[in-house]
């Protein structure tokens, strides 16, 4: 059994919605550091510029929400802290995988 797996979140409908709201604050934090994304070399070929969600993995599994920074993320120390603040505020049972900072 998962160490996760307890942390399950019952209501399904509002596991949701947080992750949609979830979602939506990376698209703001992508934004907010626009410049640096754009100066990058996009990491996959239909995209004109890197971008945030080429550096995460986010999924609910049985319910359980559960985010990490991908191994190739090299994302600066201030994006990935600004991610995993809004993770913590919207899943504060929620699940960390892999390697966070």
């Amino acid at each position: 059994m998962p160490a996760y797996e307890s942390r399950k979140y019952v209501n399904m409908n509002s596991v949701q919605q947080l992750a949609k709201d979830f979602l939506d604050a990376l698209a703001e934090i992508e934004f907010e550091y626009l410049t640096f994304f754009i100066l990058r070399e996009p990491r996959m070929n239909n995209d004109s510029y890197d971008r945030l969600k080429n550096h995460y993995w986010f999924a609910i599994e049985k319910g359980t929400p559960i985010f990490g920074f991908l191994n190739h993320s090299d994302l600066p120390v201030a994006i990935r802290m600004r991610c995993l603040e809004n993770y913590v505020h919207y899943f504060p049972e929620g699940y960390l995988y892999g390697n966070s900072i």
